[in-house]
């Protein structure tokens, strides 16, 4: 590939205050406080410790708050300097006639400031968790991503090796990582991808989650995203992976169990048709729900009245949490299409993964009765995994033409596919620029070189603020 010359002008307003200027000395990256330069022939680890230098003075900020000010209908938590220093809570201990009436309220003076401000509000539905129970039927516009987290970065490199790859030169996938063939267990890993979620504005991340002992679900792991999550305040949920309902129960059951009293573990106030309750409830997402079964002599509908029977077990119990059931394209593109499988299933929504879906001109569902959860794609290619289907990003323009539905018809929950599926070659993490036998982002959105890595992160910001914008 050609490399990067001096003749482009490329200007970028980050959400980060990062302007990317390409000028005829060189390549500038402008930050508060100071300006760093970096010549177009140095190397793309000297780029992205420039940008990682802004992204660090950002993440670390003296007072950053998990629910961004003062938001009494979110359990948020307040750290200082990187350090947790309190979280909301509900008046729990006083008199029966008031108790859980009240919320204290935490939030940040400024992200400059080490001023945290405090203020008792009055819940009118009660308090929970944290949170003022709100009456509202729908949740608040929110941003979610795929994040995997099954891979190691020593033999047998788990996945990374897939389809007989021999890593590290060689991987299962189109793009080759700017971080390699990373172990998903890496403290320093799970600290950059949190930064790099940040920049992109992801709210939650949907951890992927295959049981509890699985090798491709480290109890250690989770507890180190979810911990450093909480410190860059995202919220994390789960995806549970192929497996009958009695299995997804116990899932659940353990997950909740665990991480339910973590103020990173995302819960949120949202009543559905079956799942009526006005308490913040966890989130799970069930991907193919039927491929579990596949080995059973039993049919479509007899899975689904096992899940229904299951799920219906869940309501009014400690375990209560939205279900989401993946679903057709064409289902979520039907304004009445997603009942029928609710009513199947009894479960609170819908979600769908699949890369090759064109929204133009088509409706989203959307009702007070169940969650729609809408995804975005910037590609697909899973030829060195094994597979032979390629949808082309086009330089963006295939990720934008997704976004553009979504920012004009502001579904209640957008889901990014994904953060780091690589096998798929659907992520948004940075990619190595210029690799040998693998694709790069130089190009896509007009980016050059070496700053094009953090390409897909910095247009899910932009997006992001489209969508959420009023």
């Amino acid at each position: 590939m050609p490399k990067l010359d001096n003749r482009g002008v490329v200007t970028h307003a980050l959400m980060l205050v990062i302007l990317v200027v390409g000028v005829a000395a060189g390549v500038y990256l402008v930050k508060t406080p100071q300006i760093l330069k970096t010549n177009a022939a140095d190397t793309e680890n000297s780029v992205m410790e420039s940008i990682q230098g802004a992204l660090t003075e950002v993440a670390f900020s003296n007072c950053t708050d998990s629910d961004e000010g003062r938001n009494p209908g979110t359990t948020g938590t307040i750290y200082l300097k990187g350090k947790k220093y309190n979280s909301d809570f509900c008046n729990f201990n006083d008199s029966p006639a008031f108790k859980n009436k009240k919320v204290l309220e935490y939030w940040c003076e400024s992200p400059n400031s080490t001023v945290v401000k405090q203020e008792w509000i009055d819940c009118s539905g009660g308090c929970n968790n944290g949170a003022c129970i709100t009456a509202s039927v729908t949740s608040p516009k929110t941003l979610f991503a795929y994040y995997y987290d099954w891979y190691s970065g020593s033999p047998p490199y788990l996945h990374w090796s897939d389809n007989n790859h021999t890593p590290p030169a060689d991987l299962y996938s189109a793009y080759y990582p700017h971080l390699g063939p990373y172990d998903s267990g890496d403290i320093n890993v799970i600290d950059q991808h949190m930064r790099w979620l940040k920049v992109a504005k992801v709210d939650v991340i949907l951890v992927s989650f295959w049981g509890k002992d699985h090798q491709w679900s480290k109890e250690a792991t989770i507890d180190k995203i979810i911990n450093k999550a909480g410190q860059y305040g995202i919220k994390v949920a789960f995806m549970l992976e192929p497996k009958k309902a009695a299995e997804h129960l116990a899932s659940i059951a353990y997950l909740v169990d665990r991480y339910g009293n973590n103020t990173a573990f995302y819960k949120v106030v949202r009543p559905t048709l079956y799942g009526k309750s006005t308490s913040p409830r966890p989130t799970f997402w069930i991907y193919q729900p039927m491929m579990a079964y596949q080995d059973s002599r039993i049919t479509p509908d007899q899975i689904k009245a096992d899940f229904r029977s299951k799920i219906d077990t869940l309501r009014g119990t400690a375990y209560d949490s939205i279900i989401l059931i993946e679903n057709t394209k064409e289902a979520m593109l039907t304004p009445d299409g997603p009942k029928y499988d609710l009513d199947q299933y009894h479960s609170d929504g819908m979600f769908n993964y699949d890369a090759d879906i064109d929204y133009a001109g088509k409706t989203f569902a959307k009702s007070s009765n169940y969650i729609a959860a809408v995804q975005v794609a910037p590609g697909f290619d899973n030829r060195k995994a094994g597979g032979d289907i390629v949808i082309d990003r086009q330089k963006g323009q295939k990720y934008d033409s997704m976004w553009s539905e979504v920012a004009r018809q502001k579904p209640e929950w957008v889901v990014v596919l994904s953060f780091n599926e690589w096998g798929e070659g659907t992520q948004i993490e940075p990619a190595k620029a210029y690799p040998a036998n693998y694709l790069d982002y130089q190009g896509h959105y007009n980016y050059p070189g070496f700053i094009s890595l953090a390409a897909y992160l910095w247009r899910t910001a932009y997006w992001v603020d489209q969508y959420k914008k009023d």
